[in-house]
């Protein structure tokens, strides 16, 4: 068992402290556990997952969508889509992004050619822990797919 700090309870040495990552089952065990210390209403499993959901979806479409900067709370950073440029003569081939699809058609690999990279980044600035390049962000699947649709179809342009 661990305490809040991540340290051990029992105060025996082992493994790593942290085994894997934190999921939603993980905060609704400490969300249950919170209620139950401070006395208030914790809600159901399914309330509380929905919420969750809900409020990812929200701040996703903030940032892809809108192309807004979201502020972290506790001084831990922000969210947001940067837009970087490529040179193509410093970056290695095996480097460059494939098009599978026309790879496919053509029979040798075709290579996109674009002068900028759009990606979702965690600015760590003012970071309040301490090793801060430790620690990285890999946005999912739905959200870098959004933002590939949204510049194909000239939706947006994202700032650098």
């Amino acid at each position: 068992m661990l305490d809040r700090r991540g340290k051990r309870l029992d105060g025996k040495r082992g493994r790593g402290l942290i085994i894997r990552c934190k999921t939603l089952k993980d905060i609704f065990i400490f969300y249950k556990q919170q209620g139950i210390e401070k006395g208030f209403k914790t809600e159901t499993k399914k309330i509380f997952t929905k919420v969750c959901k809900d409020y990812n979806k929200a701040m996703m479409s903030l940032i892809v969508d809108k192309s807004e900067e979201i502020k972290i709370p506790l001084r831990q950073g922000s969210l947001t889509v940067v837009k970087t440029e490529i040179d193509l003569e410093k970056t290695p081939l095996n480097k460059w992004p494939v098009d599978w699809k026309k790879t496919k058609e053509v029979g040798y690999k075709v290579y996109f050619i674009q002068d900028n990279i759009y990606k979702l980044k965690w600015i760590k600035k003012n970071f309040s822990i301490k090793f801060k390049n430790a620690y990285k962000f890999k946005g999912c699947r739905t959200a870098v797919r959004k933002i590939a649709e949204n510049i194909k179809v000239k939706k947006l342009d994202y700032f650098s």
